[in-house]
């Protein structure tokens, strides 16, 4: 499966991205994931979201979608939406959660800086889906946290010792690579995840593994499990508060997803104000279903996202975004339902810096 483009492209945040023929990895996924949650007859399109850079992607049913582009080099979000971290987190450092598991990493790594053209900057890799596949080389430099699935995960060598945390058992082990960087990890058996650090100092690696936690909310305010609904707001003619303080971004979708949260952020200030802003302003109502001979939803809708606006009197909404269904898909607050566009997705889903995919029929 090949993506192309022919244009030079501008990441979200201004740096120049030259076009290179590539192939997208989780795009089969994607498709194979809608292939089982959807009939995909020809002509109806799926557009796949990559976090690296510009692809024009081909999907099963002859479609053709074209990507946006996001800057992987960025921090992350800070402390955020109503919640609080049980831990004390060090200056400079930062909390990043993913499939239950949170952790602290130092403020000036990047998010998922890493696969097809990572470069030498170190990076949390979490909720990551579709992306781009190319052979790049990890830079024997390069500082790495990462929380994923067990799949796929070799087991520690030497072995490993077990440990527990928060009552839970689980595995810590860590070493040293030819490259001489550090390494360590933690395994969590029962709940499918591990936490895989490598980096230049033994420092590091030991902070890192010392600050795994297990979260059933996490320091957004996200919890662990995809609601199916969202607890309805207040009866108001706007679908969130017009002056939020803060707003989190929970997102619980991508290919195969379990309905664990992948990746959650906090937007800054003006970012959520300008969010609301949007939301508001649309009409009231939700995306028209995609036709029966183009689309057939084959399992039940699920809720992509949920956005937790604070307003100043520290009362949080909620509202849930659907976009990858065939059917149901717009913004919920439980009371008042706007469409969803491709625009207002990208003003929450970019700054997570993770692949997803949307229906090629939703308007700009």
């Amino acid at each position: 499966m090949t993506a192309q483009d022919t244009d030079t492209a501008s990441s979200a945040q201004g740096a120049a991205v030259q076009p290179v023929a590539m192939t997208v990895a989780g795009a089969g996924e994607v498709a194979e994931h809608y292939r089982a949650r959807h009939t995909m007859p020809a002509g109806h399109r799926w557009v796949v979201i990559v976090a690296a850079a510009l692809a024009t992607v081909c999907l099963a049913g002859g479609g053709v979608a074209i990507s946006r582009v996001f800057d992987l080099s960025g921090g992350g979000g800070r402390l955020s939406s109503g919640a609080q971290p049980e831990v004390p987190v060090a200056d400079g450092w930062r909390l990043e959660s993913s499939l239950g598991i949170e952790i602290a990493v130092p403020a000036s790594w990047g998010i998922n800086d890493y696969g097809c053209n990572m470069t030498e900057k170190s990076s949390v890799v979490r909720g990551s889906s579709a992306a781009l596949l190319c052979f790049t080389q990890e830079p024997a430099g390069k500082e790495i946290a990462e929380i994923r699935a067990l799949s796929g995960v070799p087991e520690p060598t030497p072995p490993a010792e077990t440990v527990r945390i928060g009552g839970v058992v689980a595995l810590r082990s860590e070493g040293r690579l030819d490259d001489g960087r550090f390494t360590g990890r933690v395994t969590v058996p029962d709940r499918d995840v591990v936490v895989l650090v490598r980096a230049r100092s033994d420092h590091t690696v030991q902070s890192v593994l010392d600050s795994v936690r297990l979260v059933d909310v996490d320091h957004v305010g996200c919890e662990l499990r995809r609601p199916d609904a969202v607890v309805p707001g207040r009866a108001a003619a706007v679908l969130v508060t017009p002056e939020p303080v803060a707003a989190g971004v929970c997102y619980y979708g991508g290919p195969r997803s379990d309905g664990r949260l992948h990746a959650s952020i906090e937007l800054p200030q003006q970012a959520a104000r300008d969010l609301a802003a949007a939301m508001n302003a649309a009409q009231t109502g939700v995306n028209p279903d995609v036709s029966s001979d183009q689309c057939v939803q084959t399992s039940p809708k699920a809720v992509d996202a949920v956005l937790r606006f604070r307003g100043q009197d520290e009362v949080v909404e909620t509202v849930a975004a659907t976009f990858s269904s065939c059917e149901d898909r717009g913004f919920d607050n439980g009371v008042r339902s706007v469409p969803v566009t491709r625009s207002l997705i990208d003003m929450f889903m970019a700054p997570l810096r993770v692949g997803y995919a949307l229906g090629g029929d939703l308007p700009e």
